[in-house]
């Protein structure tokens, strides 16, 4: 009896929440949302799906990139770089935390400085997910590419990490895949 009061006490639950209403925006992407899809996106026409990511591969790896993942089946490539990471702001960052962790008087810890370059370690990892669909259904030699970039930085007592939103950056890949890809068409 227990049980099943609980049963028709949940149904009943469930079709309250059925009724509800949902407000008219939201279901609506933000003006910015929709700004940054366009920045991550172009559509390509008269190029099949594989050679448009056969030519996207190529460019990530001349961008230095190391392709982890490409999958042409799905569509799909994962590739990441290290580089160094400069920033003065999260340099002085630790210098302070150094400082105030030696406590008044005290000594102040060293900094993990590498004993090679004499300076501290800091790195920064750019992942990169590209993925080539089809424009509409039926539409062979029409497809869209999606490139997202991304970023970590690791240093001793700082880390952060996020999406690149940088117009310059999306421009310049975009810029040299269709390059590559008219150069692969003329066979230059």
């Amino acid at each position: 009896m227990r049980r099943s009061s609980r049963a028709a006490l949940a149904t009943a639950v469930l079709a309250l929440g059925a009724c509800a209403e949902l407000a008219p925006d939201s279901l609506t992407l933000p003006p910015q949302d929709t700004a940054e899809r366009e920045l991550q996106g172009r559509r390509f026409e008269g190029i099949g799906e594989a050679e448009l990511l056969g030519a996207s591969v190529s460019v990530l790896q001349d961008l230095g990139f190391t392709v982890q993942t490409a999958h042409t089946g799905l569509g799909f490539v994962r590739g990441t770089m290290e580089r160094e990471a400069k920033a003065p702001e999260q340099i002085l960052i630790l210098l302070i935390v150094a400082a105030l962790a030696g406590g008044a008087g005290a000594q102040p810890p060293p900094l993990p400085v590498d004993p090679e370059t004499r300076k501290l370690p800091q790195t920064q990892q750019i992942s990169v997910l590209l993925s080539v669909r089809p424009a509409a259904a039926g539409e062979a030699r029409k497809h869209i590419v999606l490139v997202t970039f991304h970023h970590r930085v690791k240093q001793p007592l700082w880390q952060s990490a996020g999406a690149l939103h940088d117009p310059q950056l999306y421009q310049s890949f975009f810029e040299l895949l269709s390059k590559t890809l008219f150069l692969e068409a003329h066979k230059l």
